[in-house]
Formats: structure tokens, sequence, C-alpha cells
């Protein structure tokens, strides 16, 4: 999964340049001057094919992430419910076997303590 998510941010950061690559095609462009002079003149062909290609792979990249999040996480709740499982198994075999209906044992008789507040002669 992390691989995937760092082939997915390259993808992004190529995407990124390859839009600020693309040629001006008016508005606050036209201000700066024109980018033919930097990039040539056939280089609008090749940017927007490899922008369209980024931007596709963008959009499935997240789509394929986002179906592996939701299994992995899928996956995590069911690990989880298996692990409540087995623990309550083992709990349930761990518990001693229930008492028998007998009487405890009678206590022997023993002589409260002398509560008067006195304390003895010796």
């Amino acid at each position: 999964m992390v691989f995937v998510t760092t082939l997915y941010v390259i993808f992004c950061i190529i995407l990124i340049i390859l839009v600020l690559l693309q040629q001006t095609r008016g508005g606050m462009g036209m201000l700066a001057g024109s980018s033919d002079t930097v990039l040539g003149p056939s280089s609008g062909d090749f940017l927007s094919k490899a922008t369209t290609m980024f931007a596709i792979i963008f959009v499935a990249g997240a789509v394929v992430l986002s179906i592996l999040s939701s299994k992995e996480s899928i996956l995590d709740a069911g690990a989880a419910e298996k692990a409540a499982q087995t623990r309550q198994k083992q709990d349930q075999t761990d518990q001693p076997a229930p008492a028998s209906q007998e009487q405890p044992a009678a206590l022997p008789d023993i002589p409260a303590p002398d509560t008067s507040g006195t304390i003895p002669a010796e």
C-alpha cells in the first residue's frame, strides 16, 4: 500500500509540473508574454497529450487507492471481529465450572468483640 501511495504522489507531482508548463491561452498569460519562445512552438502537442495521460492516471489512481483502503479497512474490521470471537471463546473455556448446589461449611462460633468502651483491668 505504501508503494502504491508513493507512486501516486510522484504521478501527482508530474501532473502539476505538466500543467504549469502548458502554453497559456489568453488571460493573465498574455500580459506576461508568449511561452513559445521558452518551450518551442511544437511543445504544446506533447505537453497536452502527456497532461491528458497523467490526468487519466491521476483519476484511476484515486479510484485504486480508494478501493485498496476500503479493502484494508474491511480486512482490519474482519481481523478485529475474529479476535473478539476468539477472546470470547477463550473466556468461555477459561471460566470455572458452575458451583454445585451444596451449602458452604458453617463457620465456628466466635464471640463478638466487646464494644462497650470500657477497657478490662489487668
